[in-house]
């Protein structure tokens, strides 16, 4: 009699999950509601979401799930059901950091700090980079040198502000708006060359007589950190 009564408390329970699931399979998704750190989600994200309406939950969770994890746009994500018919995205977009200008175009490339291109616009108000080499298309990484200079160039912007920043012959190149124009390289530690770049201006900024250049106009200034140890070149 006890099998028999456990026996039919299973079979009982095996036929509510298979009915529970049948009926989840039965509901159809009419709303896809999409979250992103600021409010709103990118509307490219939104319309893309927007597919997955009137297939089952299920399906749709799938499908929902493959559209956003291949998003360029996309940095990580979360999806949930709400109920009764809708899905939940909560995601965090990437958001720009740099606007790159490469020789081959006239447009201005948009890249986020893990180097990921995720617009091309016309004009902007990123600190800027002009680049002596073939960039990658939207949704692609740029290589490890460019990546290493925009992160550079973002350390050097701290300092003051920079007027003009490019990349060419395997070097970064800046021009501060009242101070020097320097020359990195596109590998190092970051931390060790902005480190080595602030003790030079602080110095040249004092009114110690340690240094010769001092009292000169630092916008003649060059300073080149390729070198162990630094390069210092008054143009006159």
């Amino acid at each position: 009699m006890k099998r028999k009564k456990i026996a039919f408390l299973i079979s009982t329970f095996v036929v509510v999950v298979i009915s529970f699931f049948i009926g989840l399979n039965r509901i159809k998704i009419k709303k896809v509601e999409c979250f992103n750190q600021f409010n709103v989600c990118n509307p490219t994200i939104v319309v893309e979401a927007a597919r997955v309406n009137g297939k089952n939950i299920f399906l749709a969770r799938k499908e929902l799930d493959k559209i956003i994890k291949n998003n360029y746009l996309v940095k990580s994500y979360l999806i949930a059901y709400k109920l009764p018919t809708a899905l939940t995205i909560n995601l965090i977009e990437r958001s720009p950091k740099i606007a790159l200008y490469p020789s081959e175009t006239n447009k201005f490339l948009l890249a986020d700090e893990e180097g990921k291109i995720i617009n091309m616009v016309d004009n902007s108000n990123l600190q800027k980079i002009s680049v002596d080499r073939k960039l990658p298309n939207l949704g692609e990484n740029i290589d490890r040198e460019i990546l290493f200079g925009i992160l550079l160039t973002l350390d050097a912007a701290n300092i003051d502000k920079i007027v003009e920043a490019k990349i060419e012959k395997n070097s970064l190149v800046i021009s501060y708006k009242e101070g020097p124009k320097v020359t990195f390289p596109l590998d190092g530690d970051r931390k060790t060359l902005i480190g080595g770049l602030n003790l030079i201006l602080s110095q040249l900024n004092t009114s110690s007589n340690a240094t010769t250049i001092e009292n000169e106009d630092l916008g003649n200034l060059k300073i080149d950190m390729r070198y162990r140890n630094p390069v210092l070149q008054y143009i006159k």
